[in-house]
């Protein structure tokens, strides 16, 4: 793939060249709220790609993405907030241990299966004969059998 212009009009301005796929400069966008516009040139080459952006960080200028990536880079939380709030000013008035934990158990993901409805239910018995979740937030895999599956069709009556 030849190397080609990214632009981003509206948010800040991201990288240079895109080769192979990789994004070179920084990747942090202030929202995940964007369109993607492809740029070509009278031949109908690619020549480029243009992200236009109406999203500002859930209003405060940052996305969870961006903290992340901040993160990643090296800051710390103090830095993240100070970046956050510009000149509104940080006064930390205490400190605590950060934890993570999921609420996920299979009594609620047993729910949102019952929740899609008898029909999707149906589908995947009669075409997978089981069911795979995977919580996105601790990656706790759920396993359903046939059988489970069928338990929870009664349920959804």
């Amino acid at each position: 793939m030849a190397a080609m212009a990214l632009v981003f009009v509206g948010l800040m301005f991201v990288g240079g060249d895109v080769s192979g796929g990789s994004l070179t400069g920084n990747t942090i966008l202030p929202s995940g709220f964007f369109a993607v516009k492809e740029m070509r040139n009278e031949e109908g080459a690619l020549t480029g790609v243009a992200f236009y952006g109406g999203g500002n960080g859930h209003g405060v200028g940052m996305s969870q993405y961006g903290a992340k990536k901040l993160a990643e880079m090296g800051k710390t939380p103090e830095e993240i907030l100070e970046l956050l709030l510009g000149d509104m000013g940080l006064r930390i008035l205490d400190r605590l241990p950060a934890s993570f934990s999921c609420n996920c158990d299979r009594q609620r993901v047993e729910k949102a299966l019952i929740s899609i409805g008898r029909e999707e239910l149906e589908k995947i018995i009669e075409e997978d004969g089981k069911a795979n979740l995977h919580c996105h937030f601790c990656a706790k895999e759920y396993d359903f059998t046939k059988s489970d599956l069928l338990c929870l069709l009664e349920e959804a009556k």
